[in-house]
């Protein structure tokens, strides 16, 4: 089967060919298991329609007929399962990274797609599609991750990425002319003035043509944490969780309905899903001040978050201070 990659392969990989087979470029090491790098991380993500037959265009899809559920889960990691729930929403969490095969199970087959994950990685797979024998991706495929420069080349707009496994894996990362490069209080920084060692939190997508990714925002020299402001629609309530997945409403990328937005570096990296955590500490009240429960807030409601974001453990994910539902 094809292999959907997260990311490209190190540049060692890319010089000297190794690695291939599969018809893909692979990570450049391992430390030997999928598990043990200290660092949780998270891979969400929607079905929006399952095949009965053999394509994807055979599928039941969402609206008038539900989707089915599906079970999702990690083959390489012991107890890791998750089922979509009424909007074919999934995620897994936990101390896993490296090369990882993602499997999802209907009531009739089961099919399975490998992603490649950065150690202590928020990663979100959009509109996927199931058939018997393949799945298919939308064409927006998030993640964030937080790590250190192995090696830039500006000229070819390229810079390599260490993660932080034990033995570190490397990911090509890509810029553009688009790409949001900030230090860690937010003034623009140019690709020549990134320094191998340096910790950068990077925030993109998949270019589906060469299955590298694309930087939207890179942060260099991070700070602990970032607060950040925005507002959007609930997609995902799971209060059992602590865990809120909302989008913006235009449902655009780069910041686009992100009233108030924020003084959080690099935000143009956190595009149409934002997984928000939920903590004890989180403030839940209406536009009128009186307080709410998580469970007095359903998908399809408008809310405005304020937050922050750990960029040393799961750089993409919000820790919500305030939550606050706004009129429809």
């Amino acid at each position: 089967m094809k292999r959907a990659w997260i990311f490209v392969a190190s540049l060692w990989l890319l010089l000297t060919g190794s690695g291939c087979g599969g018809g893909g470029i692979g990570i450049a090491s391992s430390d030997g298991g999928p598990v043990g790098s200290g660092l949780s991380a998270s891979i969400s993500g929607n079905v929006t329609s399952v095949a009965e037959g053999t394509s994807a265009a055979d599928a039941t899809s969402g609206g008038a007929a539900a989707v089915p559920v599906v079970q999702v889960s990690i083959d390489e990691v012991t107890g890791s399962a998750s089922t979509t729930d009424a909007d074919g929403n999934f995620e897994l969490t936990g101390d896993f990274s490296g090369t990882l095969t993602l499997r999802f199970k209907t009531a009739a087959y089961a099919v399975t797609e490998q992603v490649d994950v950065p150690a202590g990685s928020t990663i979100v797979l959009q509109d996927l599609r199931l058939a018997p024998r393949t799945v298919q991706m939308g064409a927006v495929r998030q993640l964030g991750f937080l790590g250190a420069v192995a090696h830039t080349d500006c000229a070819a707009g390229s810079i390599l990425v260490d993660d932080r496994r034990p033995k570190a894996n490397q990911f090509m990362v890509r810029l553009t002319a688009s790409t949001d490069i900030v230090d860690g209080s937010g003034n623009a920084l140019a690709c020549a003035a990134i320094r191998t060692g340096q910790q950068v939190v990077v925030r993109g997508t998949i270019q589906l043509s060469d299955q590298t990714m694309v930087a939207t925002a890179m942060v260099v020299g991070p700070q602990a944490t970032d607060q950040v402001q925005l507002t959007g629609r609930i997609i995902k309530n799971d209060c059992t969780a602590g865990v809120l997945m909302m989008a913006d409403p235009a449902g655009k990328s780069g910041g686009q309905g992100m009233s108030g937005m924020s003084s959080m570096p690099g935000m143009a990296g956190i595009l149409e899903r934002s997984r928000l955590r939920l903590s004890q500490t989180t403030k839940i009240a209406d536009s009128s001040g009186r307080t709410l429960r998580c469970q007095d807030l359903n998908v399809g409601d408008r809310i405005e978050v304020e937050g922050a974001v750990n960029n040393t453990n799961n750089p993409g994910i919000i820790d919500a201070q305030t939550v606050k539902r706004l009129p429809a």
